[in-house]
């Protein structure tokens, strides 16, 4: 597994671009640098790259649970944007993030990085608190 992290400091945007074969334990590593990467640069945006990854097994929704709540424990909040970029519909991967964004994370699926990019420059998070707060 290979991954590169990037700082766009006009969009205060930190990307991480993964390729190669994911567990659980590799997922937790990158999760840690690119808090790490957000808190230095005072960013709240991160775009996750995984349209050339491949998970090592099939996760499951515990697997997605286990993630999110590991996330949430580690500087993943309201305030943080995340946009998660997939090669198509994936759907561990889309349970994943509909799985972190059940337990408070302003998180998105995306298949077009353009898109994503315009999400995490024009969100809302004040909308999304409030959304999610009252289901």
């Amino acid at each position: 597994m290979k991954y590169k992290i990037e700082n766009f400091s006009d969009l205060e945007i930190i990307m991480i671009t993964i390729n190669g074969t994911l567990d659980q334990e590799m997922r937790k590593e990158l999760h840690l640098k690119v808090v790490n990467d957000l808190t230095v640069n005072g960013y709240d945006r991160l775009l996750i790259d995984v349209c050339n990854s491949t998970l090592s097994h099939d996760f499951s929704t515990s697997d997605s649970i286990d993630m999110a709540i590991y996330m949430q424990q580690f500087a993943m909040h309201g305030n943080t944007k995340i946009a998660f970029l997939c090669a198509g519909e994936e759907d561990a991967r889309k349970n994943f993030v509909n799985t972190a964004q059940l337990i408070g994370i302003n998180i998105e699926y995306f298949i077009n990085q353009d898109e994503a990019i315009e999400w995490l420059c024009k969100h809302d998070v004040t909308s999304f608190n409030k959304e999610y707060s009252s289901k």
